[in-house]
């Protein structure tokens, strides 16, 4: 065992232990490690408040993406619209497929239907929630509490119409996965001869 002196008082005293005995000045090592896991600690809170402004700023892009994706919806609809008017895909002239209706009424339900329901939605539909608040207030505007009530129907109506978005979008998704066994029959029935496992026989000149 080494003896050491100590900083404060200049009395010796064992290395291994924490402090001096005779005025409790710690040692050089523990010193060290106190500094060292202070160093540590520091270096932890520095990094968590650099972390905490980007994931505080995270969370409040998530929610207002969230609460953005009807409206989003609703581009992408007024997007497709413009697109399918552009190229005139309703038409049965621009139509080069070798199923012509079906694929006009495929076009006809994904792309023009539920788009089109999801575009007048954001127009025609505020336009039905301040009918039915006036609507309201004109029957019931004798009784208390017909305007909060009025009020309040106004803007369910409108919540109701800014969510209508997600309800096409997956009622439009869905109509394409029931049309999959359709699609994939189609595709069967355009695949040439040869590739069909036909039993053909021969039999006196005459193919049965």
């Amino acid at each position: 065992m080494a003896q050491i002196k100590c900083q404060e008082c200049g009395q010796p005293y064992n290395n291994e232990l924490a402090s001096c005995p005779n005025c409790g000045f710690p040692t050089s090592k523990t010193s060290e490690s106190s500094l060292k896991g202070v160093s540590e600690t520091v270096a932890g809170t520095k990094g968590l408040s650099q972390n905490l402004q980007p994931a505080f700023t995270q969370v409040l892009t998530g929610i207002l993406q969230i609460l953005l994706i009807p409206y989003n919806l609703w581009v992408k609809a007024v997007e497709r619209l413009a697109l399918s008017c552009n190229n005139r895909s309703l038409s049965l002239a621009h139509i080069d497929t070798p199923w012509p209706f079906l694929s006009f009424l495929k076009r006809l339900l994904l792309e023009f239907l539920f788009d089109m329901a999801t575009f007048l939605a954001y127009i025609l539909g505020p336009l039905l929630a301040i009918w039915r608040f006036f609507s309201y207030l004109s029957r019931w505007g004798d009784y208390e509490g017909a305007f909060q009530y009025a009020a309040e129907g106004f803007l369910a109506v409108l919540l109701v119409i800014y969510l209508l978005p997600v309800l096409f979008a997956i009622c439009r998704d869905l109509f394409q996965l029931l049309l999959l066994p359709l699609r994939k029959f189609l595709n069967w029935c355009l695949k040439p001869a040869q590739t069909f496992d036909l039993n053909i026989r021969k039999k006196d000149g005459f193919i049965e």
